[in-house]
């Protein structure tokens, strides 16, 4: 179940360390610190509308939860995959939350034995994990691709 939510451990996390070490060793990070520091400034100045509601006093109240959550979460995905296009960011977003989803159906759910419950227990859930997994790969397909090409122009 831990893997099912982002949990990782003892072997698979030593694996996942080794293959994410170029990314995320010391020089690495530092190299990276203006682009975060750039983006926390873009992402305070360009907060959305609905995470603002003026009160009757003239002031501002601010939803921090859905205010701050676009920060670390594009902030992280720029770092693996380099700039996104605005059209990434919303579809990565939208597989983000179903992501969200899944991952509480499966802490409030558990996990199915059965090849037979996961149909029973939970249509909707099986459908959109499957609506999940084929976002998922266009959306890095179409990455993948685009860098292929970046590359291609640049040789």
């Amino acid at each position: 179940m831990g893997h099912a939510v982002g949990l990782i451990n003892g072997q698979d996390w030593k694996v996942l360390r080794k293959l994410l070490d170029l990314y995320v060793n010391f020089s690495n990070s530092a190299r990276l610190t203006p682009m975060v520091l750039e983006r926390a400034i873009e992402h305070v100045q360009t907060l959305r509308t609905q995470t603002l509601t003026p009160t009757k006093e003239g002031g501002t109240i601010v939803n921090t939860y859905r205010a701050m959550q676009p920060y670390p979460f594009f902030t992280q995905l720029e770092t693996f995959y380099g700039l996104l296009t605005d059209t990434q960011k919303d579809e990565v977003w939208s597989i983000g939350q179903i992501f969200l989803t899944l991952s509480t159906w499966t802490v409030e759910q558990g996990l199915t034995r059965s090849q037979v419950l996961k149909y029973m227990c939970s249509w909707d859930s099986w459908k959109l994990i499957r609506e999940f997994d084929r976002r998922w790969r266009i959306f890095n397909r179409g990455i993948a691709k685009q860098k292929g090409q970046a590359e291609g122009d640049r040789n």
